[in-house]
């Protein structure tokens, strides 16, 4: 028997083959990752844009928010000086006279608890 000993001829496992890269494999995982990180910068750029744009929008609901509160402010004391003005007693004694009739108590109409 008479044995080989070139290189060519021993056997490698294919666990330990290593796979031939050509060019145009390289260009490819290139390609591929150039892409891949294209839409992740896309991704980010469109993240930041929305946070921003979020920003804005709630600026926007705030400053409304803050011109509504003044004008009810502003309403409210409007009201309570309405409120005051209808139970003062300088309104209530002509309508209670004209109105409805009422005229000050006599004396003897009136009665002290002790």
């Amino acid at each position: 028997m008479k044995v080989n000993s070139h290189s060519e001829d021993l056997v490698v496992p294919r666990r330990h083959r290593r796979k031939k890269t050509t060019a145009a494999s390289k260009w490819s995982w290139n390609l591929w990752r150039t892409i891949l990180i294209l839409c992740m910068g896309t991704s980010v750029a469109l993240f930041v844009t929305w946070i921003r744009v979020q920003m804005v929008r709630m600026g926007y609901e705030i400053s409304e928010a803050t011109q509504a509160r003044r004008e009810l402010l502003q309403e409210h004391e409007w009201l309570k000086i309405k409120v005051t003005s209808l139970r003062s007693p300088e309104r209530i004694e002509p309508l209670a006279r004209s109105k409805l009739g009422l005229k000050p108590p006599e004396r003897q109409q009136v009665r002290w608890l002790k």
